[in-house]
């Protein structure tokens, strides 16, 4: 079934979207509509059209069609426009406009999303169809996750560390973008029982998983553990169900979380087992004993909040080290404790397990901070010392 805009609508949406830089070349509209899922729809369209009529000729296509049959959450129209409320280049006040058409006819049935845009656009209007919540997903709202450990920040200086984050310049290798996707496979959150998050996990075999320790405190709690992959948000649009797979409760290794803050689990299946090709993907992450240096970059694939999965690629430096302690500047949440931490050659380097903002909280510089912000120091446990304690369990290099 398909989305009828009013006349109006329609006309004004017909307006934003030729103001889009992305529809005025015939090149650039094959990129959009490809990010957007929606390049099987080209055959149908006159590339060559003056903006304005291929803008129409897409919409009109795009209402007709409805739901997406590889993204039944979304439908076609709200896959595109999904996409608009995410480009800064488009005017505020239009994006929020293109905002409320997702909200206002459910062009998305994920609520997460919804809820999203009216918090980030100040929708008011309610959706003309409350969109159901898949029992399967996990609940960010339930999040479980245990209280990070505390440590302390090694850095003495607050204007050192402005000074080295402010240092970034934000300028990436494009490459990086295809390593992060390949890795993303590996990565999954951490649930128990299934639908509660935990934290976050990643393959370092076929079939075993590395978390922190107090993620998973015991094996007991693996009677009830389950964890999900491909937990991803798909173009701007709902959050993929993931694949699930059960711990096996009678593999468990760890070190207590004021040591090395690791857990090693077993999965009953392999997940990559599809992916293992040769150039194409090994079935879990490569691990590194190599030792960071000081301003490093790092990045990290996590679940924060327990939501979908996402990466931090920038303002990431490394600004502390220890042989069993590595800090540095990244954005992290609950949830997020057990993600893996790589460097720029996406080697994993260290597990993630706590983090808190610095300057520490203070009652007396609160007007301060609002004025220069704070920054938020993670640590992470260097995978030095831990390859020395699960080698044994690794497969052969």
């Amino acid at each position: 079934m398909g989305t009828s805009l009013q006349v109006g609508e329609r006309l004004h949406l017909i307006q934003v979207l030729s103001g889009v830089e992305d529809f005025a070349f015939a090149s650039s509209r094959r990129t959009i509509l490809s990010v957007a899922n929606l390049d099987r729809f080209l055959p149908n369209l006159s590339l060559d059209a003056n903006t304005k009529q291929f803008v129409g000729q897409l919409l009109v296509t795009l209402e007709k069609y409805g739901p997406l049959e590889d993204q039944p959450g979304v439908t076609a129209l709200g896959a595109l426009l999904g996409i608009i409320t995410e480009t800064d280049s488009v005017p505020l006040q239009d994006r929020k406009f293109v905002a409320g058409l997702i909200v206002k006819y459910t062009l998305s049935r994920d609520p997460a999303f919804l809820e999203e845009l009216r918090t980030k656009y100040g929708i008011q209007q309610a959706n003309s169809e409350e969109p159901p919540v898949s029992p399967q997903a996990p609940a960010p709202s339930r999040l479980a996750a245990s209280a990070a450990p505390e440590f302390a920040i090694g850095v003495t200086s607050e204007t050192g560390l402005e000074a080295i984050i402010n240092s970034e310049d934000n300028f990436l290798d494009i490459g990086l973008l295809s390593g992060a996707i390949a890795c993303a496979r590996a990565v999954c959150l951490v649930e128990a029982p299934q639908g509660t998050p935990l934290g976050t996990g990643f393959l370092v075999a076929p079939n075993l998983v590395l978390t922190n320790q107090h993620v998973l405190k015991n094996q007991q709690m693996l009677e009830s553990v389950v964890v999900r992959f491909d937990y991803v948000r798909q173009n701007n649009g709902p959050a993929s169900e993931g694949r699930v797979f059960a711990a096996d409760a009678g593999f468990y290794h760890s070190s207590a979380e004021d040591q090395l803050d690791y857990a090693l689990i077993r999965l009953t299946d392999s997940p990559l087992d599809t992916l293992v090709k040769p150039g194409v993907h090994p079935g879990y992450l490569m691990l590194s004993a190599r030792s960071v240096v000081d301003r490093e970059r790092v990045n990290i694939i996590q679940h924060p909040g327990g939501r979908p999965m996402q990466v931090v690629l920038t303002q990431n430096y490394v600004v502390n080290i220890t042989d069993r302690r590595l800090q540095y500047v990244a954005d992290t949440m609950d949830g997020s404790s057990g993600s893996p931490v790589f460097d720029q050659n996406w080697r994993v380097v260290a597990i993630h397990h706590s983090g808190k903002p610095y300057p520490p909280e203070s009652a007396f510089d609160t007007a301060a901070k609002v004025f220069r912000g704070k920054w938020r120091v993670n640590e992470g446990i260097p995978l030095r010392p831990i390859l020395k304690e699960i080698s044994e369990y690794l497969p052969a290099a």
